[in-house]
């Protein structure tokens, strides 16, 4: 990040990133601008998020936590990856959270924006 800042690159921030994560890309392409010596723009920065929209709040969250969701089988098998190389850390909420306390269905919470059009 702080080096696609001192080039003046746009960046991306993955979906997989916490909200505290994504705090830390901007303040270090901040930095990286700063060093360049140019103000960093937000509109060089986009954030990616999994987004589902249905008619309804419950609908949303119905097919989100569907056992055939895609949303179900993309966070499970991250969840699966993350676990096998010891990084569930990356994942967690808090940083006390527990290691059993990261489900799917915790990434699925943390990750996904769902709901009705008015909601989301």
């Amino acid at each position: 990040m702080k080096v696609a800042g001192r080039k003046g690159w746009s960046v991306i921030s993955s979906a997989l990133l916490s909200a505290q994560d994504l705090a830390n890309h901007w303040a270090l392409y901040r930095q990286g601008c700063q060093e360049a010596g140019r103000p960093a723009n937000g509109d060089d920065w986009r954030v990616c998020r999994s987004i589902h929209v249905a008619a309804t709040d419950e609908e949303a969250r119905a097919r989100v936590y569907s056992a055939e969701s895609g949303y179900r089988h993309f966070y499970g098998h991250m969840h699966k990856v993350y676990s096998q190389l010891g990084r569930l850390g990356v994942l967690k909420a808090r940083p006390d959270m527990r290691d059993d306390e990261v489900t799917v269905d915790t990434f699925i919470e943390q990750r996904t924006i769902f709901g009705s059009p008015k909601t989301v």
